[in-house]
């Protein structure tokens, strides 16, 4: 089963989150390009937790090198994704693709963002 991911909203992080990206306007309709030259990768968060913090936080040594905006969503706001991802937060995603959960696989991030480009 398929479980799509919202956008993430101001509010859908929850206030003291953490780093995060701005806030999104919204899931683009079918077949629009992606946001940005680059695209976007998104973190399956939640507010309390140190290593979706650390996770977000290591995304950034990619910044200089590759275009890429990331949506962070907060799964206890979002009952199907809690019950999906749950037990793996912090998940990396593009699309609804796993890249890495619990801690940054650099070699993972670094092959998918050469593709973006």
């Amino acid at each position: 089963m398929s479980v799509p991911v919202p956008t993430l909203t101001a509010d859908s992080a929850g206030a003291g989150a953490g780093p995060r990206a701005p806030p999104a306007a919204g899931p683009p309709p079918p077949g629009a390009p992606r946001p940005g030259p680059g695209g976007a990768l998104t973190v399956l968060s939640r507010e309390y937790c140190h290593l979706c913090h650390e996770l977000i936080a290591a995304l950034e040594q990619f910044r200089g090198r590759y275009d890429f905006q990331v949506k962070v969503i907060d799964v206890d706001r979002h009952p199907e994704l809690e019950e999906k991802w749950g037990e793996k937060v912090p998940v990396l995603l593009d699309g609804e693709r796993e890249i890495c959960h619990y801690f940054l696989d650099v070699e993972a991030v670094e092959a998918r963002l050469a593709r973006m480009k």
